[in-house]
Order: structure tokens, then sequence, then C-alpha cells
């Protein structure tokens, strides 16, 4: 299976200190774009169809310490009290139907220790003890009707936790591969149950991963509410930050409304908005912020996805133009804001400046080795260098660099220039190392190194 890591700890948003172009002068031998087409065209399109599906599916897993007392009938009995008028039985139906519950025992398989520092969710050391040596494991399956998922959603939530507190268990949600002790459980989902309108993103997981020169974002665990999964198969991660928010929109839009429009398309309308998380989210940009139309289609499945049904966001539904990286940053600014107007450095800084990119180039040179044919796992490093955006215009621009072959680096521009049309965030284009003048690196830690250059600029 394909390993899983939670998407902060792989996606590095454009960072904080050097997203733009932070500088412009008329002296420089400037890059040459080169886009590239990163998509494919589909065959998987969708309709004007109802994407909420007769069946909500919620299973859970319970390790359980050595000594108590038959938790499987304690677990069955609870579970028929919660739901009076569900069939409880002992194995999963070849033809499921709404409302039945499944309790079963399951082999006790211990959590490695990897997985609990990526999916382990305010563990104790004694909670960290249990998971790595149950004595037992059960197993239970809900499956609601579709149109009553949230409130089958809550009963559940009421019997997982009164179950796992008396028996000393842990909560594992197998939908989104989580591991909960009972209070952290009921403090993870509750909000998200009691509080109107409910937020889906509060039952669900975002998993993250680089899958090539890009990465991979998909959601597990939204057949708790009888929706598809949603993913977005390949961007830079200079994307990261509002490719999250945006998925994280677009399943809120779907479980308040799961009727897609013409073509699988589906509107986010800032002005429509209900979720108080989703506004508080977006800020104050919200009030400049337009409405955008993204298109759904069938996704393939990869490994460690969830069984249930997938759905890609595509940005091709207003625009074809553009690779579907340079719609998304378009679609991103209209949303989210674009970057800000570059800098002109003033004169009294130029010492500096040539300081912090003597400082950027000879520590550049460093990276190569690690950084000469396959990019380093879970890294991310941007370079800024010269770009003749418009005649007599030359602005400094910041890539996410996807390989390094030679002197010659290739990546994906972080923003739009702000003089002509002919550099947009998303292409791809190519530099010569000798035209870098600053770097930025993110390790898979989260800590950075480079952008000097901005430190100038910025005063620090």
């Amino acid at each position: 299976m394909k390993r899983l890591l939670p998407l902060l700890l792989l996606v590095a948003c454009k960072p904080a200190v050097a997203p733009p172009a932070d500088d412009l002068s008329p002296n420089s031998d400037p890059a040459d774009p080169s886009a590239a087409p990163l998509d494919p065209p589909s065959t998987n399109a969708l309709g004007a169809v109802n994407l909420r599906d007769e069946l909500a599916i919620q299973a859970f897993s319970f390790p359980l310490p050595a000594g108590m007392e038959d938790p499987l009938v304690a677990l069955r009995t609870a579970a028929a009290a919660a739901f009076p008028d569900y069939t409880v039985v002992a194995a999963v139906p070849e033809d499921p139907k709404p409302k039945t519950l499944v309790v079963k025992q399951v082999p006790a398989e211990p959590f490695e220790s990897e997985f609990l520092q990526a999916f382990g969710r305010g563990l104790t050391p004694l909670d960290t003890s249990l998971a790595r040596n149950p004595a037992r494991h059960v197993f239970l399956l809900v499956l609601a009707p579709g149109d009553a998922a949230v409130p089958a959603q809550l009963t559940t939530l009421q019997l997982v936790h009164s179950f796992a507190a008396a028996q000393g268990a842990l909560v594992f949600d197998e939908s989104t591969r989580e591991l909960f002790n009972p209070a952290t459980f009921r403090d993870a989902r509750e909000p998200a149950l009691t509080n109107k309108p409910d937020n889906v993103n509060g039952l669900i997981a975002w998993h993250g991963y680089r899958s090539g020169e890009l990465i991979r974002l998909v959601s597990l665990g939204m057949d708790k509410v009888a929706l598809p999964d949603l993913v977005v198969p390949a961007f830079p991660s200079g994307e990261g930050s509002a490719v999250q928010l945006l998925a994280s929109w677009v399943a809120a839009e779907l479980h308040r409304n799961p009727q897609l429009g013409a073509g699988g398309t589906v509107v986010l309308d800032p002005a429509a908005i209900e979720q108080p998380w989703l506004r508080e989210a977006l800020g104050p940009e919200i009030a400049r912020a337009q409405r955008a139309t993204l298109r759904l289609e069938v996704a393939e499945h990869e490994d460690g996805d969830s069984p249930n049904r997938l759905l890609a966001i595509r940005y091709d539904a207003e625009s074809t133009e553009g690779t579907e990286v340079e719609r998304m940053a378009a679609i991103h600014d209209r949303l989210f804001g674009a970057s800000a107007a570059p800098v002109i450095p003033p004169e009294d800084l130029q010492a500096a400046l040539d300081a912090a990119t003597m400082r950027a180039i000879q520590e550049l040179s460093a990276l190569k080795p690690a950084w000469s044919g396959r990019r380093p796992e879970s890294e991310t490093l941007l370079v800024k260098a010269p770009f003749n955006t418009a005649p007599g215009h030359t602005e400094f621009m910041w890539l996410e660099v996807m390989a390094w072959e030679d002197a010659v680096l290739r990546g994906l521009l972080q923003n739009t220039a702000h003089n002509g049309t002919a550099f947009r965030s998303g292409m791809e284009v190519t530099v010569a190392q000798s035209d870098v003048i600053d770097y930025d690196l993110t390790r898979a830690d989260g800590t950075q190194q480079g952008s000097y250059t901005t430190a100038v600029l910025q005063g620090r």
C-alpha cells in the first residue's frame, strides 16, 4: 500500500517570505517560457446527476486491552439499543442494504510506529502501548439510508464513544484511517455534527502525497454521507493551501447540494457560503472573491484509496486554454486572491541584495547533487530568476523546481506576471542555473532555508 502522510507534512505552500515576484530590474538576461501540457484529455465525464447514494457507510474497529468480558456481546447489545429499527448481523452482506449493523470480531493486528505518528490523534503513551499490542479487535459497520446520513452519524458517534470509554478501547476510523482514544474521537467528530450547518470536513480526512513531480490530494470518508470521495490528481506544492481549501469547499458544497450541473459541474459562489468555518478560512478576501465553476469526473483509483466512488476535481469547466495547473492557478487567484505586486528595491539596498544573491548562488550549487535526476522525496525547492514579462519590463519570479538537469532547471511558475500576458502562474518554464538569484528550500520536517533576497527586501 502506498504510504500516505498528512498533507501538511508533504505540501509546502508558497513560502511566506517569498511567493511573489519581489523586484523589477531592467538589467537581466531573462528565461523563456516553455509551456507543456500536464493533463491528458478526459474520457470520464459526468452529467447532471445527483451524487447522493442510497447507502451511507460508517466502519470502526476497536483495539481492546486484555481482561474485558465478552466485548463482542457488549457491542452488539449497545448497537441494537442505539439503532432499534436496524438489523444486526455477524458478517458483511453480499448485497448491503440500509438499516443494517454488522458486529463481529476481527484479527487483533498491531499498529506500526510510523502509522501512529502520522495518523494517531491525541494518543497518550498508554494509548500507544495498547495500539502496538492489542488483545482483541471488534468491528462495527453501520449501513444507514443515504438521506439520513447525518442523524445516523450522530447516533453512531454516541455509540462509539460510550462503548470505547466503557471498554477501555481505542477507536480506529476505518474510513479515514485515523486512530483515536474515546475523548479525542468525540472532540474531533462532535462539532461537525452538532454545529449548523454540519461540516462534512469534520468527518473525513484529506491525505496528500507526492506522485511523480506533483502532489495528489484525496479524501477518505465521504461515504459516511453517501457521497463519492474527491481527488485533485496533480498540483504543485505552491498551490497546496489553495487546493486544500478548494477541495474542502467542494466537499461542503456537495454535502449541501449533491446535484451536479450540466457536464458534471459544481459552482463555488462566495456569496452563497453558509458554513462559518469556510467564511473564516477565506477571511476578508471573501469580499473580493469571484464565483468559479469546476467540473467533476470519474477518477482512477490508486493504491491506498478508499473503495468508495472517486471523482476528480477539474479546472476546465470555464476554459480549456493552457494546462490544468495554469487553469488551477487562475481560479485560485480569483477565489483566494492573487500575489502582491512586485517590489522595486531602493538603491541603498543593492549592496545587501548582491550579497544575498551571492550567498544563495553558493548554497544552491551545494544542493545540486541531491536534485540532479530525481527530486528528493518530500522536499520542495523554489528558485527565483528574471523573466522579460513585457517590452522594457523584467520581473524576478519564483518557480517550483520539477527537475534539474545539468545547468538547466525546469519548474512551474508560482505567480502570474504583473506586466504582459506571457507568463502565468502554473506555467512550465526552464531557467539556466546561472540566471538564478535566490532559492527557497522546504524540507520534509517543514524547516526552510534560503529566500535571502526577500529577507533584505522585507528588512529582516
